[in-house]
């Protein structure tokens, strides 16, 4: 019963560990397409600035960039701290798995 149990804690460890892996590489290719979003509405800000009129167009393009971009941000901060999570407790839940596992069963007399 306690082999198995310790079994099962060690697997969900592993699976929270590659989880929370599969995440952040996702995480870390939004944080990628934000900045490029970010850098191409800069640019697009100085190409829009140049006469009163585009620069009007601009504000409405830009306004609606910067909302997306906002959004995208709030999403990687939530799976962020979702994948720290499933690190911690794929973590805790191998190192408590190996702990039940290999301890030695103490006799009370």
């Amino acid at each position: 019963m306690k082999k198995s149990v310790a079994m099962g804690l060690i697997v969900l460890g592993l699976l929270a560990g590659v989880s929370g892996y599969l995440i952040r590489s996702e995480v870390d290719e939004g944080k990628l397409k934000v900045a490029r979003a970010e850098d191409s509405l800069s640019k697009g800000k100085s190409l829009f600035s140049l006469n009163p009129i585009s620069k009007q167009i601009g504000k409405r393009v830009s306004s609606e960039a910067k909302q997306k971009i906002g959004e995208a941000n709030q999403e990687i901060s939530y799976y962020e701290s979702l994948y720290r999570w499933l690190f911690g407790l794929g973590g805790a839940s191998v190192v408590i798995g190996f702990f039940l596992l290999f301890r030695r069963a103490k006799r009370w007399k």
